[in-house]
């Protein structure tokens, strides 16, 4: 097995890939390279069929590769995972895939593919998760991937396929499919809301007029009433579809009265937080008993409305497993007054803020905040922020992420919300906006801004970049950036800095809990000041000394696995940062 997965690896992959050939599989996913794949990698098994080591994964996920899938990956009989994710591949999916008969993940999400989806696919009997996401794939949904009996998990959104959704198979269950963002489906099963498709009738002679009269007339009737429950359908809220596999979810809508119910009328006792432009509430959906999020938005502010707007923009175009799902609501209220909300899924264990400066000392005591949770969710929100500026077809820089932006869900993962000053970057530069999306007015959170909004730059991926260090260094040191203590040239990062060049442990100490220090405190400490130099240089004032978000992403990866081998008795040497 060649793993070289978040390595930094910069370049193209090397056609002499097809010489290795006692390799069962191939992971480079992660890294810096761009080019073709190069034919020889389609080819590679072919020279070990017979032997008892056969080359059965590849996985090239999250890089910069180009142009189109080799036709020869259609002769890898052995394949087993094909992994092409995240990148800038084009053309159309070769029909040659479904020879791949053994093949049980199919991952092509997030690049530029187009034409139609093979019909050829219905070959892949032993399939179980294919991603086909984010791309821009036309015509129907091939009515054989309704025949796969192993398919677990199916997401074709964000595409832009057309015509009937097949209702047999796995497409009996929408929790187990997506195919949000297709704006021209119809049919499927009930619980999908699509609208009926059209069936054209055949044309009969020499029918007699008063029954063509009749027939006219019940059509009209059925076509208004086919609107009016297609309206009332539209106001109905619909079962999210779980994350946990990849699939996502799309802008659906709910209506004023269900929210008013699951939040008991907005009560006090429901709230949970005030924002900037607006307030949040805990509800509970009598459906299903699922718990939500509710933010209602205070029209009335000045910027709240424009930040509704952006937060739906954004969130439409994006998936990934640490962004929230989002349901909107946009109607009017029993007065009859404007109403406009936001749901997401509910986190049960709040903010990173909450953790990191709690109302009171029995707060959180369930879990241990230490710094494997910490880094773990520093991990996290990297693989957020490199995925907005570098894997989405348009770069998307959040402009406000700070420790209440940064939700936890049950088991401690991290998710990065609160969408509403994003910005969409053009494409005529990678890490600057155009006018089109200059920063009109400073745009975040006094202490996570970065100094050049100050003097009226554009919004950039670095100013992202800058927020993280800050984020990264409160979560290690404690301490808030606009802290009291803050003052006379004295920085949360000048701070840090200082505490690295001395080498001291202060700040180490208030992290690490006592029985660590006992045991391995040198190796921890070690990975600590790793993590706290990887801070330090990503809230440079200087945009050139920042670190780009995939480097700080592959080094977080590096730490992480040094932390491990503490727990392991293994030899701690963390390089650099």
């Amino acid at each position: 097995m060649l793993d070289l997965s978040f390595r930094g690896l910069t370049g193209t992959i090397s056609p002499y890939v097809g010489n290795l050939s006692f390799m069962m599989s191939i992971n480079l996913e992660n890294n810096f390279l761009h080019g073709q794949i190069p034919q020889e990698v389609g080819i590679l098994p072919n020279q070990v069929f017979g032997g008892s080591l056969q080359f059965t994964v590849i996985c090239l996920s999250h890089n910069y590769l180009t142009g189109t899938i080799p036709f020869e990956v259609g002769t890898l009989e052995n394949l087993i995972t094909f992994d092409i994710s995240e990148n800038r591949i084009s053309g159309e999916i070769p029909s040659a895939i479904g020879s791949c008969m053994v093949l049980v993940n199919l991952y092509l999400q997030g690049n530029f593919f187009q034409g139609v989806i093979p019909s050829s696919f219905g070959y892949l009997k032993g399939i179980e998760d294919m991603d086909l996401s984010r791309n821009n794939l036309f015509g129907k949904i091939p009515r054989e991937l309704q025949n796969l009996p192993f398919l677990k998990s199916l997401n074709l959104s964000f595409n832009n396929l057309m015509g009937e959704v097949p209702s047999g198979g796995i497409f009996q269950n929408v929790t187990a499919f997506s195919i949000v963002v297709n704006e021209n489906l119809c049919g499927g099963v009930f619980e999908l809301n699509l609208q009926t498709c059209h069936i054209q009738s055949s044309k009969k002679k020499g029918m007699p007029l008063a029954l063509t009269v009749a027939l006219g007339t019940l059509l009209l009737s059925l076509i208004i009433t086919s609107l009016f429950l297609l309206y009332s359908r539209r106001r109905r809220i619909t079962q999210p579809i779980s994350n946990k596999s990849g699939v996502g979810d799309s802008l659906q809508r709910i209506s004023y009265n269900v929210l008013r119910d699951a939040t008991n009328g907005f009560s006090s006792e429901s709230l949970i937080g005030i924002g900037s432009y607006g307030s949040v509430y805990r509800g509970v959906l009598h459906k299903d008993e699922s718990i939500i999020a509710v933010k209602v938005l205070n029209l009335m502010e000045r910027g709240a409305s424009k930040s509704f707007i952006a937060e739906c923009d954004v969130l439409r175009e994006v998936q990934h497993r640490n962004l929230l799902i989002l349901t909107i609501c946009s109607s009017a209220d029993f007065q009859g007054n404007n109403f406009k909300a936001l749901i997401f899924e509910y986190m049960h264990n709040g903010s990173v803020e909450n953790w990191l400066h709690p109302v009171s000392n029995r707060q959180h005591q369930s879990v241990n905040f230490d710094f494997s949770h910490r880094l773990d969710i520093l991990i996290d929100i990297a693989s957020t922020l490199n995925y907005l500026h570098n894997q989405c077809k348009t770069p998307i820089v959040h402009c406000d992420l700070k420790p209440s932006n940064v939700l936890l869900d049950e088991d401690m993962v991290a998710y990065v919300g609160d969408f509403g000053l994003a910005k969409f970057l053009c494409k005529n530069t990678s890490n600057f906006a155009n006018s089109e999306t200059s920063s009109i007015a400073i745009r975040g959170t006094i202490g996570y801004i970065p100094p050049e909004y100050g003097t009226g730059a554009e919004v950039s991926t670095q100013g992202d970049v800058y927020s993280y260090g800050i984020l990264m260094l409160e979560m290690l040191a404690g301490k808030t950036p606009t802290d009291a203590i803050f003052n006379n040239g004295l920085s949360l990062h000048s701070l840090c800095k200082a505490n690295l060049s001395a080498q001291k442990l202060l700040l180490i100490l208030a992290i690490i809990d006592i029985e660590e220090q006992r045991c391995v405190a040198t190796q921890m400490q070690e990975c600590f000041i790793s993590v706290m130099k990887i801070g330090v240089a990503c809230s440079s004032g200087s945009i050139g000394e920042r670190m780009e978000i995939k480097a700080v992403l592959i080094k977080l990866h590096t730490i992480k696995e040094a932390l491990i081998g503490i727990g392991n008795d293994h030899q701690i040497n963390v390089e650099s940062a």
